[in-house]
């Protein structure tokens, strides 16, 4: 079976060729927060949680078709207007939410109790990375954070392995399709060789993908010139245009191996807040960069210039070796797979015509049977 949500709404479907809804539950924050649902996570014990407005709700199965509702948790005194935006979960079980006035949270997936609380500086309009050490990956409108999970608290303090590191945030105008200022992507985790990074790309005019150190910089490490010393490499971003002045991205940076991939979210003069993602504006490029651990440089490994992601989260397969994202050729909205070592497009399958197919910020997945799955605009996801 298959969880999912939206802002009205969490339901459950069968995984199939006609995939179908089996039981539908409403989420109880209406519209309020329109990306309400929009992050998820599924435990080990088959518990669903999802974020509406400043709740996280929890639901399990009631039946083989059923959904029942199961907890709440519920932001303390939460500021006018704010919003819990990531959700995650700790390797040692805790979940772990962040608020969109920059609060971050453990929770006691048993108690639906808060255990800890810190604050950062700044907006939260992403996602976060977890990785096994405990460390705790949020981007904010002012800086990169690591926050450390040491099992029983969560530490902003460097003797603990936190840091704070300040990139270039860009204009505090929000422009269009973004859904925050500053960097525009959730937190990346990348590993190549002894180099732990993690990524996202910034909020400059000419966006540059930024990777940081993830752990302790390195011994003999000379920060770049005007950056913060967290900063393991700062590349721009063209989509292969030498004379390019402008470049952005709402989408999460899509790391596999030593390669870290970014698609093409700026709408040009469609800067009016989500129109041009309801609308379907679909801006052509996708560009892949290389780590090398050797130099400790990134740098572009290829360019599809005619290819077009327009606002869905792309992944990739290891066994295929492609990557996939939905598309739009024209009209029509596509699912594209592309040779991840050598960006030649590999194939493409047109889905329809119509909002119904529009991604608006969902994330493809590789699912059951080798389907790719996505949501879309009306809330349900397809399957090809």
């Amino acid at each position: 079976m298959l969880w999912g949500s939206n802002p009205l709404e969490v339901y459950r479907m069968r995984v199939s060729d006609q995939p179908e809804v089996t039981a539908r539950m409403s989420a109880g924050g209406g519209l309020e927060d329109v990306f309400g649902g929009a992050y998820t996570l599924l435990d080990k014990d088959g518990r669903f949680y999802t974020t509406n407005t400043t709740r996280i709700q929890v639901y399990e199965a009631d039946g083989p078709d059923g959904i029942a509702a199961v907890g709440t948790f519920s932001l303390p005194e939460p500021e006018p207007g704010e919003l819990l935006r990531g959700l995650g979960m700790t390797y040692d079980g805790v979940l772990i939410c962040a608020s969109s006035a920059g609060r971050v949270l453990a929770i006691d997936r048993g108690t639906l109790q808060a255990v800890s609380e810190l604050q950062l500086g700044g907006e939260v309009s992403n996602a976060m990375a977890i990785d096994e050490e405990g460390g705790i990956f949020v981007v904010t409108s002012e800086a990169m954070y690591r926050v450390q999970w040491t099992g029983e608290k969560l530490s902003s303090d460097p003797a603990e392995g936190a840091w704070r590191a300040e990139y270039e945030t860009g204009s505090t105008d929000v422009a269009g399709g973004r859904l925050g200022a500053g960097s525009g992507s959730t937190p990346s985790l990348m590993t190549v060789g002894e180099d732990k990074l993690v990524v996202i790309t910034d909020g400059q005019p000419l966006m540059h993908l930024v990777a940081f150190w993830r752990d302790a910089i390195p011994d003999g490490w000379q920060a770049l010139e005007g950056a913060d010393v967290q900063i393991a490499a700062q590349v721009p971003v063209t989509f292969g245009d030498p004379m390019a002045a402008t470049s952005l991205s709402e989408q999460s940076v899509l790391v596999m191996g030593d390669g870290a991939v970014v698609v093409n979210n700026d709408y040009g003069e469609h800067t009016s807040g989500f129109l041009p993602i309801i609308d379907g504006v679909a801006p052509l490029g996708i560009e892949k960069f290389v780590w090398d651990p050797e130099a400790n440089v990134l740098a572009t490994a290829w360019v599809v210039d005619d290819i077009s992601c327009p606002n869905g989260i792309p992944t990739a397969s290891s066994a295929t070796g492609q990557m996939y994202c939905v598309g739009k050729r024209g009209d029509t909205w596509t699912v594209e797979a592309i040779d991840w070592e050598t960006g030649v497009p590999s194939f493409h399958v047109e889905t329809g015509v119509g909002s119904e197919y529009n991604s608006v910020y969902a994330a493809t997945e590789v699912g059951p049977d080798r389907a790719i799955w996505t949501g879309t605009m009306v809330g349900s996801p397809g399957v090809v």
